[in-house]
């Protein structure tokens, strides 16, 4: 797990500008790769790691290169099947010189080219560079559990795992772009290609990137987010036993590595079939989970770790403690997202990096199997009519976005989502639709933007393509259950690794209290909007109509609570970005002014 990051000149020859734009970003991106840095400079473009080391340790630092050294990687995340690609390579007679992934993901396109980013299951951003040809290739895999993000301008390519990176490189273009703010306001997050700002956009879950002084051209290598329309004839018991044996195959290849491993364990479905499953592979860990006083799973999840003899640590704060951390958090995000869980999350990876340098977490269930209340009218055929309401009804966003925005742009927002609607019954169309959207988008990169700020990676066995295919071929009854019995077939499959406590309970989902939390910064809020005021961001937002809808949650209590925080996130990061700060660190104790009413 590392940080990756390149410059290609378009026309000019300028080995000591490449040089120094690599050392400003692997400065950048420090964090994500504490233990080794690497780089590869020529007069045109350069490419660059930051390495956390786990799969390969002695002799895994990169770049690494063929043996005529004229073909190169950089690369960032972990490949689950490279010891069976390597097996076959090496049964070609293909010579490894290294005990890593990165070599394997190399000899594959060395061997199979671009056709070879297809078969490497696992998540992955990385850069592949041959000085003979001049082909320069960037990929993403298809879950998008890795980032990769893209700038493009008149002179020059950059690319970094990070937008922070980029931004650190000077005179660059900074404009902010329309279209991702009013993505960010429909979703509470921004959908690829865009981001925040105009000249930088990611490459896509599943696609590769060919970079040349022509620019930058994206293909498709894998789409999973289409469904297959195939639906398998196996019964129930048998699809029970093909899913035990799937799901414990997945927990075994996430096991990879040379260093200690941990389990987000929230003592829900997902995550306790994990805790059991590593009991059956003989892989104990230490169990993190955390909560509020008022509100936490600290009984569920001692009962799974005690089950399987797992020693558990919970972790309890107060809701004052996210204001003091605020703005090391939001600094963390690289890209403004206003998911509240992310929030809590950074304070537990700082507390599991004491203990691993891998963390196993249980996302992805949910969007598989069906375990969102939006899935529930999955029998219901969908007509070419039928799609955009059934669309409109089970996708949460808000609709009212653009009324904040000063000139709304022609793209960006809901609409141009719609697309990823596909399939003929609802739940499959919502699961497709979560796998191109909200996955790669939010659930991935506050994952890995959180963990990573730690030095911690973070792993998903529900992000499995062999566990998608199959659950893909499945009936809509056997993922939905009677009486709407979300995700009916894992907890029937795996019903004995847990306690009935668990296996009975309602689904809960993290809460933060962001009202709180909204009280407690409404000087601070007030104060920023001030001071936006004269600044590009008011020329896109419109900062009153923003500042009235914060004033009304404030005088009526439980008015749109999301959507203020959700403005809050972007003006705060703005503000940051900018240099204007958030003054959260004058902050009393969110419990003090509770306490003063």
């Amino acid at each position: 797990m590392c940080g990756i990051a390149g410059i290609v000149l378009k026309r000019d020859r300028d080995r000591q500008f490449v040089q120094d734009t690599l050392h400003r970003l692997q400065q950048a991106l420090e964090h994500r790769g504490p233990d080794s840095f690497g780089f590869h400079v020529e007069e045109r473009h350069g490419f660059l790691n930051r390495r956390l080391a786990i799969v390969g340790i002695a002799g895994g630092d990169q770049p690494i290169y063929n043996e005529a050294r004229d073909v190169g990687i950089v690369y960032n995340g972990e490949v689950y099947n490279y010891t069976e690609l390597k097996n076959r390579y090496l049964a070609k007679g293909v010579r490894f010189y290294t005990s890593t992934d990165t070599e394997v993901v190399l000899q594959a396109y060395l061997q199979d080219g671009v056709d070879s980013f297809s078969v490497l299951e696992g998540m992955f951003a990385f850069c592949i560079w041959n000085d003979a040809t001049g082909e320069i290739y960037l990929a993403r895999d298809g879950f998008g559990m890795k980032p990769l993000y893209v700038y493009e301008d008149d002179k020059m390519i950059l690319f970094a795992s990070e937008v922070g990176a980029i931004l650190s490189i000077p005179h660059i273009d900074k404009t902010l772009d329309p279209r991702g703010i009013r993505d960010y306001l429909a979703f509470r997050y921004i959908v690829g290609p865009y981001t925040i700002f105009r000249r930088i956009r990611r490459v896509g879950p599943g696609r590769y990137m060919r970079l040349s002084s022509a620019g930058c051209r994206e293909y498709a290598f894998v789409d999973l987010g289409q469904c297959s329309g195939k639906v398998s004839s196996i019964s129930y018991l048998e699809a029970q036993e093909e899913l035990r044996r799937l799901l414990l195959e997945s927990v075994r290849s996430h096991l990879i590595g040379e260093v200690p491993i941990a389990l987000l364990l929230s003592g829900g479905v997902d995550s306790s079939i994990l805790a059991g499953l590593l009991h059956q592979a003989d892989a104990p860990m230490h169990c993190f989970n955390i909560g509020f006083p008022e509100v936490n799973e600290f009984a569920y999840s001692n009962a799974v770790a005690q089950k399987h003899g797992f020693p558990m640590h919970n972790i309890q704060i107060e809701t004052d403690t996210i204001a003091k951390k605020f703005p090391s958090i939001l600094g963390a995000l690289d890209e403004p997202i206003a998911d509240p869980a992310q929030f809590p999350l950074y304070l537990l990876c700082e507390r599991i990096r004491e203990y691993a340098t891998v963390v196993l977490s249980g996302e992805g269930a949910d969007e598989l199997f069906g375990g969102y209340p939006q899935y529930l009218t999955h029998e219901q055929p969908l007509t070419a009519t039928e799609r955009l309401p059934h669309f409109l009804q089970s996708s949460h966003y808000f609709l009212d976005g653009d009324k904040y925005m000063r000139t709304v742009p022609v793209d960006g927002g809901w609409r141009r989502t719609a697309k990823y609607f596909r399939g003929d019954f609802v739940l499959g169309a919502m699961s497709n639709y979560d796998l191109s959207t909200w996955i790669p988008e939010d659930l991935m990169m506050k994952a890995d933007k959180v963990a990573m700020r730690h030095s911690l990676e973070g792993r998903f066995p529900y992000l499995n393509k062999n566990l998608l295919e199959f659950v893909r071929s499945l009936p809509p009854s056997f993922l939905i259950g009677q009486n709407n019995a979300f995700k009916q077939i894992l907890k029937d499959a795996f019903a004995t690794l847990l306690p009935d406590s668990v296996l009975a309970r309602p689904k809960m989902g993290f809460t933060v209290p962001i009202a709180l939390v909204l009280h407690a910064f409404a000087g601070v809020y007030r104060d920023t909007l001030r001071a936006l005021g004269g600044s590009e961001i008011a020329d896109i937002l419109d900062l009153d109509e923003v500042g009235g809808l914060f004033e009304r949650f404030l005088k009526r209590g439980g008015e749109e609570p999301l959507r203020n925080w959700t403005l809050f996130v972007l003006i705060s990061w703005i503000a940051q970005r900018s240099g204007i700060g958030t003054g959260v660190e004058s902050l009393p104790g969110m419990s003090a002014l509770h306490r003063q009413g």
